[in-house]
């Protein structure tokens, strides 16, 4: 099987600049068990995306990719957690992955495409195509009343 590019030490390719170019978003809490895929503020994704970077770069690559977006750091969330019988429990979880948003940096923006190609601008406008379905249904199915 043929190694994975490098993320850092390699010339960057027209998907690259486009990264760059992009405008940051806010994703939500999506990608892991347990994830309710409520909206994050920009500073949120941005950690998770950075972490989630690390974890995904390679032994040989990891110190490159901290040196390059900084050490990694913890998203607590507000949660509340079913305990049986109807009954819920509120706590703090730790989340760790992100969907759709897009960090606020330019370099950890180019980095991430090369991870992950267009992962979440692909789900930010799979989910987006879905909810204007679902309104369009919603809408149809209500208009004779």
């Amino acid at each position: 099987m043929k190694p994975a590019p490098p993320l850092i030490e390699r010339d960057p390719t027209p998907e690259d600049l486009e990264a760059e170019r992009d405008q940051p978003r806010p994703g939500v809490w999506g990608g892991e068990q347990g994830a309710d895929f409520r909206a994050l503020t920009q500073d949120q994704t941005d950690a998770l995306i950075r972490a989630e970077l690390v974890l995904s770069a390679t032994a040989a690559e990891r110190d490159d990719v901290i040196r390059a977006v900084g050490t990694p750091r913890a998203v607590d969330l507000d949660a509340h957690r079913d305990i049986g019988d109807g009954q819920q429990v509120r706590g703090i979880v730790l989340a760790h992955c992100q969907r759709g948003g897009i960090d606020s940096d330019p370099l950890v923006r180019v980095l991430a495409r090369r991870a992950w190609r267009d992962r979440d601008r692909q789900w930010f406008e799979l989910r987006a195509a879905r909810v204007r379905d679902a309104t369009r249904v919603l809408r149809t199915r209500y208009a004779w009343r």
